[in-house]
């Protein structure tokens, strides 16, 4: 008998696998054929890694992460600004399927449905502080390559329009009014839900594969909030009972977004209290009372024993969702960039499966 060296031939009869309508195996056919394409796009282009990073605005580590045959969820947008970088373009092709899963007049395989949601979170506070801050902070948005970033207490550049839903701008700020939080992404755009000013939060949908997903931004009070925002308290209220308010004001807003559109709802922001762990900043009760609210929500915190900037205790700005759910992938974002201090928080994200997502 001929040896079976066609890796094809050898999927099929070992493993029984059909690379032309195993789904798996399409995703993973077009991963890689997406990668070549950029690294045949800039090779062809004379250009370095680096030096397509520079052009895109980004760093050479994410320019060969895209190349690289392991990489899942290329985004259109980071697609599209490799293409104008290299005086190409993009070109999307709606064409006829059939049911293996490749076009019916080419046979190329079709472009299955994304495999995964990103979604991170940041806090830009110190982004006034630093000259070389905002620049840097921009420089780690854009290299998050997310679906949706949640920044929270950005600056007044952040407002409401294309790809971005911000709360209202009655925060004072550096240089004005500014939001408490704002929720960026290609695909994110306004609910039909108005997020009260002092609930410190906003509402606001992605899409992804004809999917929606809420994500409900928000900030909650931290300790010293009676000195530092007097305009958030109550007469006679303590710092707890702030917290404890708001936090009841929030989780009214998911249960109701919730009910109106459907899960998935995912709530995200800067906590100011960490969820396990030493509890510097926080309290007790405070604690007590943010697990009592994810646990009437029936969510749970995904990155809740990421480290702090504070390396000594665990994340206080949250992702959190369906207890459901578990991430595929998550990591922490550095808050030094270029030995810059760019945030006293670290930042976070997460990659949700999208199937995970998907609601029947």
């Amino acid at each position: 008998m001929a040896k079976i060296t066609d890796a094809v031939e050898i999927l099929k009869r070992k493993m029984g696998i059909d690379p032309d309508t195993d789904p798996e195996m399409l995703q993973i056919s077009e991963d890689l054929r997406v990668a070549q394409m950029i690294f045949d796009a800039r090779t062809e282009a004379g250009l370095t890694q680096k030096e397509l990073a520079k052009a895109v605005g980004t760093t050479q580590s994410v320019i060969s992460q895209l190349e690289s045959t392991e990489y899942k969820g290329h985004s259109l947008t980071m697609l599209e600004r490799i293409a104008k970088a290299l005086n190409r373009r993009v070109e999307i092709l709606l064409a006829p399927t059939s049911s293996v899963g490749r076009t019916a007049q080419t046979g190329r395989p079709r472009r299955l449905k994304r495999v995964t949601f990103k979604i991170a979170n940041l806090n830009l506070q110190r982004g006034g502080e630093v000259k070389a801050a905002p620049r840097l902070q921009q420089q780690v948005i854009q290299d998050l390559d997310a679906d949706v970033i949640v920044l929270t207490e950005p600056p007044a550049s952040y407002r409401t329009g294309t790809g971005v839903v911000a709360s209202p701008a009655l925060r004072a700020g550096p240089e004005g009014q500014d939001s408490w939080v704002a929720v960026v992404g290609p695909s994110v755009e306004r609910v039909d839900f108005e997020v009260p000013y002092l609930h410190l939060g906003v509402a606001a949908r992605a899409t992804i594969d004809e999917r929606s997903v809420i994500i409900y931004g928000a900030v909650l009070p931290w300790t010293a909030v009676k000195n530092h925002a007097p305009c958030l308290c109550q007469p006679g209220e303590s710092s707890f009972q702030v917290f404890e308010r708001i936090l009841k004001e929030q989780v009214s807003d998911v249960m109701e977004l919730h009910e109106r559109y459907g899960p998935p709802v995912i709530w995200a922001g800067d906590f100011n209290q960490t969820v396990t762990g030493l509890n510097y900043g926080g309290s007790e009760e405070r604690r007590a009372a943010l697990l009592k609210a994810l646990d009437d929500l029936k969510f749970k915190a995904w990155n809740g024993t990421a480290a702090h900037a504070n390396k000594e205790m665990c994340a206080v700005d949250l992702i959190c969702g369906p207890r459901g759910i578990d991430p595929v992938k998550q990591n922490r974002i550095d808050p030094n960039c270029e030995g810059v201090e760019i945030s006293d928080h670290a930042g976070y994200w997460v990659e949700l499966s999208a199937e995970s997502l998907r609601v029947d």
